[in-house]
């Protein structure tokens, strides 16, 4: 989610354009199902929606992506549209078509085979749908927005749809948008309830997953969930000024409270119900406006930017008392284990800062980031990913125009920012070319600009920023007109993106290994233009971990790319239930390019390590079953096929839609958990929109066979022990060795919806690998770097802290990973030092305060006893001498007969003779008195 100061009021934050992942995955769509879930997750929680409020709640992603890609297909729908979708309901004149399909089996040319199975059924409507949730805990029901903004139904994963008639509004409202919807929301506690939000603040609320609906009696433009009290609800209505109220309901918006005005950005205090956190259910987070009459300053007008004139504040009593925690504090962003907002440090220059605190406690004390830039301006932050303990944030520290930015992460304790990754792609909606890989810790995908090109060249670069910035108004900026041809990067940079992956949670970054075989079984040779090879040993694992390792290897042009957010093309896609498979468009060479005639299809079953090229041309994709059955279409393009595979892009089934109708397929789902061999293709005809259900379960395969023993030979499962880049004979993952089973590739069977794939799980010994660079430190090879930096983070870094008890920690320039899991001797090159507080006595300064102790102590040790010192001084030829170094307080020589004659004598003569008999006597009354 990005913090951005360009609009005002709840504005939720761009979660990353509406790609293709799903909600607990990554946060896009375009190229299957449901990718647009997990990530938007991350993005959306603690900011308020773009319709105007926050966005707390569990929606399917996959509904974001068909808004997003609906900007590259043209409007279809028809006059008559309303007359065709009211049939729908009616039960009459929508075609369905059941389709005998024949099936070609391929792994180059797709040749026919005899097989002929019933998989399909084909509806066409004369509008295109929008955006789509799942309700309830199963995958049966869905709800979808069409692009003329009314709501579809299906209770069969799509086989029927209705028009779902909305009730009148009783207080009588009328308005031409009375039945205009634009959002579907669903309740993350209690997922058979909905709420739809209309235009002109006409909204809906269900209880059965939306098949009967009853009108909010206020006009909301926005509802938030609370994360576990499924009665409970904010709403966002318009107030006096066009500024925004906030309302409160605990019992599904029967009955609705004021609670608080000038709402600039809203939220629950908590995502979810933990043991751990003291924060009372009863939380609200926001910021707003504390003058009640601002409308020089409301919603509408809130282009002006970051203002003074907004605080942070929360309440645990629905805002009967308030606690104003950060004054001029802007916009927050909550994540499982802190809490983010962005303060105002200059209005004029519009210089903003973060500040952090522990999401879980009863009261917030927060602490500045500490990181290694001297100036952030606004739309400088991008939160990326927010799981486990630390937080990925892109930085735009490059001006307002730049199209990339730097990655930081914030460590294991949410302040110390370290630079992950340099110069990230990022389009003009603020959305970043970061992927996260599904079911497996630690592994990103990631598109930068070229380093040595763009360091080479920043000074041209920058004054094409600089001149956009002068010469293009805000409205062609938006609108791209200012971009390269592709409308997603400045023209100068627009074939200078390359791809890079990380195993170890951003702690070092690698070029992918490109396939030497492509379709048809040619070789893949990009090293022969360059004179060099694309092997340098027998073994291909070692080979592939030889480049990956060697920063040199890494300059060439043979490496695969991958299109992110900020391409035209479906992008990067992984699910949890599939663990280890990646699919992805891209291409062989230096650079990624937008050239749809070098744009291939790829797939990894290893995590991002290794690639095979599957499909020739950009496709659009759904895993389902766990990864034992995958959908393609070609991507962008009216076809009358789509293509399924059983093994993983080994071999391909061809299946043609009814009639040869041609579609030009907008996306494909599946069950939210890709468990289910159901999908659904959405997609827009010549005449209007269409959807086909796609039944692999009519194939009728057998279930996958398990074993007991992994010995048996005739188990369909295999044991996987995912690896990162410098361990492959030893694999270890973010500290861990676990073990996986999935299905074999050669096996073609259904996986069991109960199948648990993860078996056992070991801690690794600490290596190298398992350490990232600290903050002030940037990566050169293998090594970790001091950058130049601030004298006030340096001070910060290297010196003691202020509450300094017995010992403290000075960076070598690494830290351990964040939630990496290694345990046993640590890397002692890598481990931070440990200095002695200044108080401490082992401290330098703390042995000099020793030593001045030591002298004080024994000028009072010799006053204690300066009498009988004294009187030996008195007595003896060397009195003094004796009382300074030792001469023995049970001295019974008779002291007046000292002979005076001996003043140069040694020591041992001046001493006087002992007298066994009177020693102890006398050693007593010396000591005494």
């Amino acid at each position: 989610m990005t913090i951005d100061s360009d609009k005002g009021g709840s504005k939720e934050v761009s979660v990353e354009k509406e790609r293709v992942h799903s909600k607990k995955t990554d946060k896009r769509s375009g190229r299957a199902g449901k990718k647009a879930e997990d990530r938007s997750s991350n993005k959306e929680e603690g900011l308020s929606s773009s319709e105007g409020s926050p966005n707390n709640s569990t929606i399917n992603s996959l509904s974001n992506y068909i808004s997003g890609i609906f900007t590259n297909v043209d409007n279809a729908t028809s006059a008559n549209s309303n007359n065709k979708i009211e049939n729908v309901a009616s039960d009459t004149s929508i075609k369905t078509t059941s389709t005998i399909s024949s099936t070609n089996s391929t792994t180059t040319d797709l040749s026919s085979i005899d097989k002929k199975v019933s998989l399909i059924s084909t509806l066409e409507f004369d509008t295109l749908f929008r955006e789509y949730v799942y309700c309830g805990k199963s995958s049966e029901v869905i709800l979808a927005i069409t692009e003329d903004n009314k709501l579809m139904r299906t209770e069969d994963k799509g086989l029927n749809w209705t028009l779902v008639e909305l009730p009148e509004d009783p207080n009588h409202r009328k308005s031409a948008d009375n039945f205009m919807v634009f959002k579907i929301k669903v309740s993350p506690s209690e997922p058979d309830t909905v709420v739809v939000l209309g235009y002109k603040g006409f909204s809906w609320i269900s209880n059965n997953r939306g098949e009967k609906f009853a009108t909010f009696l206020f006009p909301i433009l926005d509802y938030i969930f609370h994360p576990y009290e499924k009665d409970w609800g904010l709403g966002l209505t318009n107030g006096e000024n066009r500024n925004q109220n906030l309302l409160l309901t605990q019992d599904k918006g029967a009955t609705w409270k004021l609670i608080a005005q000038n709402i600039v950005q809203v939220g629950w205090g908590c995502l979810k119900q933990e043991e751990d956190s003291k924060v009372p259910k009863q939380r609200i987070l926001m910021t707003f406006y504390p003058r009640s009459s601002l409308s020089k300053y409301s919603t509408a007008n809130w282009f002006l930017g970051w203002t003074y004139k907004v605080d942070f504040v929360y309440s645990d009593d629905f805002f009967e008392s308030t606690i104003v925690a950060v004054q001029k504090g802007n916009k927050f962003v909550l994540t499982p284990k802190y809490l983010f907002v962005a303060i105002l440090i200059d209005e004029e220059t519009q210089e903003i800062g973060l500040v952090v605190s522990s999401s879980k406690e009863q009261r917030y004390l927060f602490n500045e980031i500490m990181i290694n830039i001297k100036t952030l301006s606004s739309r400088s932050y991008i939160f990326l990913d927010t799981a486990e303990n630390s937080v990925f944030v892109h930085f735009n520290q490059f001006g307002t125009y730049s199209t990339f930015g730097n990655i930081y992460n914030s460590g294991g304790f949410g302040e110390r920012f370290g630079l992950s990754l340099e110069y990230n792609v990022r389009n003009k909606e603020n959305q970043c070319d970061f992927e996260t890989i599904q079911g497996l810790e630690g592994i990103y995908i990631a598109n930068v600009i070229d380093k040595q090109y763009l360091e080479s060249n920043f000074g041209d670069i920058r004054n094409e920023m600089i001149s956009m910035q002068d010469n293009v108004s805000q409205e062609d900026y938006k609108q791209g007109n200012y971009y390269s041809s592709q409308g997603w990067i400045l023209k100068s940079l627009d074939k200078k993106i390359q791809t890079k992956i990380t195993f170890n949670k951003g702690g070092s970054w690698h070029r992918l290994i490109p396939p030497t075989k492509g379709v048809n079984d040619r070789t893949i040779d990009c090293f022969k233009h360059t004179g060099k090879s694309n092997t340098n040993s027998n073994n291909p694992i070692e080979n592939n971990e030889n480049i990956l390792n060697n920063e040199e290897a890494q300059q060439n042009d043979c490496f695969l790319n991958l299109h992110g957010v900020s391409s035209s093309f479906p992008l990067v896609y992984s699910v949890k239930s599939a663990v280890g498979l990646i699919i992805a468009n891209g291409n062989i060479g230096r650079y990624l390019t937008n050239e749809k005639e070098h744009v291939n299809t790829y797939i990894s079953r290893d995590g991002g390590f290794n690639w095979k090229e599957i499909l020739q041309g950009p496709h659009i994709y759904e895993i389902g079953n766990r990864g034992a059955a995958i959908i393609f279409c070609e991507y962008n393009k009216y076809v009358d096929y789509f293509l399924y595979t059983l093994d993983e892009g080994n071999t391909f089934e061809k299946v043609f839609f009814d009639n040869n109708m041609e579609i030009k397929v907008i996306n494909i789902i599946t069950s939210n958990d890709n468990k289910s061999q159901q999908f659904l293709i959405f997609g827009k005809t010549r005449t209007g929109g269409t959807t086909v259900h796609i039944d692999i379960g009519k194939l009728n395969l057998p279930a996958c066979k398990e074993s007991s023993t992994l010995f048996s030979n005739n188990i369909d499962f295999e044991k996987w022990v995912p690896s990162g880049a410098f361990n492959l004979f030893n694999p270890c993952l973010m500290g861990t060795k676990t073990e996986y089973y999935r299905k074999k590739q050669t096996s073609q069977c259904s996986v069991s919806l109960t199948f648990e794939s993860k078996v056992d799980s070991h801690v690794c010994t600490c290596k190298a690998e398992d350490y990232e660079c600290d903050i002030g430190y940037i990566r050169k090879g293998i090594n970790c770097v001091k950058e130049s930096m601030d004298y006030n983070l340096e001070r910060d870094l290297f010196s003691p802290p202020l509450e300094c008890k017995d010992t403290y920690r000075v960076t070598k320039g690494y830290r351990k990973v964040p939630g990496n899991q290694c345990k046993g001797e640590e890397v002692s090159e890598f481990e931070p030092i440990i200095m002695y507080c200044p108080n401490n006595i082992f401290s330098a300064s703390g042995q000099v305060l020793l030593g001045v102790g030591i002298i004080g102590f024994t000028l009072l040790f010799v006053l204690a006893f300066s009498k009988s010192a004294l009187s030996c001084f008195k007595r003896s030829c060397y009195g003094m001498r004796n009382a300074l170094f030792g001469a023995p307080l049970s001295c019974s020589k008779k002291y007046d007969d000292c002979d005076r004659t001996t003043e140069g004598a040694s020591l041992e003569q001046s001493y006087c003779e002992s007298d066994n008999k009177n020693n102890t006597n006398i050693h007593n009354r010396v000591i005494l008195g």
